[in-house]
């Protein structure tokens, strides 16, 4: 078989006729050509748009498609006298019972007899159901400025933008729990190294606190921390951060209602005390007034991205262990991307793009409507793509996506919690947290039975 959707035919003896070319693809569920993994997914029920070249220097006498998933039929079209080219446009009707994967093939015969076949580009396809899962929702008074996963207690932390007090929401069992109250308006949130005390961004105190929760009722001690003064302007706040290796905490500091480029990173060590301001990043040493950090579970890494540094979006991937950052790179054209990271800090998903450890662009995804909201597995296998008032699990080895599962309002940040086998799904002023169950994989929601003619919508152009 030819690669690329290219075949090159044969006959029944001798050398290969090249003059025989067959190509084709699947097209996207938006109707584009787009051939990036995610995009040919497919409502149960839809059907899948497929398009057939072919050419030779005789004369083409069939051209047909052949489905190898989930059934194994093929089906052709007698083509009329003196065609030496021709384009088949087909329309696959899918069982709305079935979610899946599809593979197609496309051949053709000249009057010679040659033959071959060639995979479709844009292979797989799939088909998709929508699912509701168990799910239990919390309102909320105002709209989120972050939130963090405490796995050693099974709770959530999430800071609001207009109450002194960290929310807590328990997973194990399902609970609305008592705040945690703060000297001031908590933004970033993030869990010391060892899981025993919650770091707090305080822009107004010019200070992180850390919560102890090891003790009851847990205790708070701030820490003085500000980015270094600029001229003319207020002193840096806290505004953003995360804990990495080595009791390393990298803090975005900013000045409150001023834009631009006013944004500084420093790290801050919590066994020694010491604070450093890192001048590797932005434009010598300065970035802007919005940064997005996230960080795997080992804490490794940290991922640094620049939401305000658009097109691309700039991101460094910050070593904690080392105290260091790799160089500046582009990633996706738009502001503000959601950012997520597997366990190990080996990938990371920005936007529907996935990168490695190092930002070396790894695969980009076309999920149904663009998903402004994503998130990928701990384990690297599969990623979350937003999808109106719900969100596709999708397999990032091929971006078949056989389930959208729904949630009671449009999706604005999902979280993967594998230790409490669920994702977290936040809205304007909801907090849903769905038990997932096991890894998407290919279901049958009942036999398939192949249809009588897999050609039964097609219109041929020559």
């Amino acid at each position: 078989m030819a690669a690329l959707g290219l075949a090159t035919c044969s006959g029944p003896s001798g050398p290969p006729d090249t003059g025989l070319f067959v190509f084709g693809h699947v097209f996207a569920a938006d109707g584009s050509p787009s051939l990036a993994p995610a995009a040919a997914v497919y409502r149960a029920g839809d059907s899948i748009h497929l398009s057939v070249s072919a050419s030779d220097n005789r004369r083409l006498t069939w051209i047909g498609l052949h489905a190898t998933e989930p059934f194994d039929r093929a089906d052709s079209v007698q083509l009329p006298d003196s065609v030496r080219s021709v384009v088949l446009d087909a329309m696959i009707v899918t069982d709305s019972l079935f979610a899946g994967q599809w593979h197609f093939n496309a051949f053709a015969r000249d009057d010679e007899g040659h033959r071959d076949e060639a995979v479709l580009l844009g292979n797989p396809a799939s088909t998709y159901r929508d699912t509701i899962l168990p799910t239990t929702s919390w309102a909320l008074g105002s709209r989120l400025r972050d939130l963090v996963f405490d796995a050693k207690r099974k709770k959530v932390y999430f800071a609001q933008r207009d109450s002194a007090r960290i929310g807590v929401i328990s997973l194990q069992p399902l609970s609305l729990d008592p705040g945690l109250p703060t000297p001031a308006v908590p933004t970033g949130l993030d869990m010391s190294p060892g899981d025993d005390s919650l770091l707090v961004a305080l822009p107004a105190s010019y200070a992180i606190a850390v919560i102890n929760l090891a003790v009851t009722p847990p205790t708070l001690d701030t820490i003085r921390l500000t980015g270094d003064s600029l001229p003319n302007l207020p002193l840096p706040q806290p505004d953003n951060l995360r804990a990495g290796q080595g009791n390393r905490v990298i803090v975005h500091t900013t000045v409150p209602g001023v834009s631009g480029s006013v944004g500084q990173i420093v790290v801050y060590n919590l066994a020694t005390g010491s604070k450093v301001r890192h001048r590797e990043v932005g434009f010598q040493g300065v970035v802007g007034s919005a940064v997005l950090l996230t960080r795997p579970v080992d804490r490794s890494r940290i991922l640094v991205a620049y939401s305000d540094a658009c097109c691309p979006t700039q991101a460094q991937i910050y070593l904690p262990g080392i105290d260091s950052l790799l160089a500046q790179r582009g990633t996706v054209d738009r502001y503000g991307p959601p950012i997520s990271a597997d366990a190990t800090g080996r990938r990371f998903l920005v936007g529907t793009t996935l990168y490695d450890s190092s930002l070396t662009l790894l695969r980009g995804y076309a999920p149904p409507g663009g998903a402004l909201v994503s998130a990928i597995t701990r384990g690297a296998d599969t990623a979350y793509f937003g999808a109106g008032s719900g969100f596709f699990r999708t397999r990032l080895s091929d971006g078949v996506s056989i389930q959208r599962v729904r949630v009671p309002a449009e999706p604005g940040l999902l979280l993967d919690l594998p230790e409490v086998s669920g994702i977290l799904v936040v809205s304007d002023y909801l907090m849903s947290f769905v038990v997932l169950g096991g890894p998407p994989t290919p279901v049958v929601h009942r036999p398939v039975t192949p249809p009588e003619h897999l050609l039964a919508r097609y219109a041929l152009q020559h």
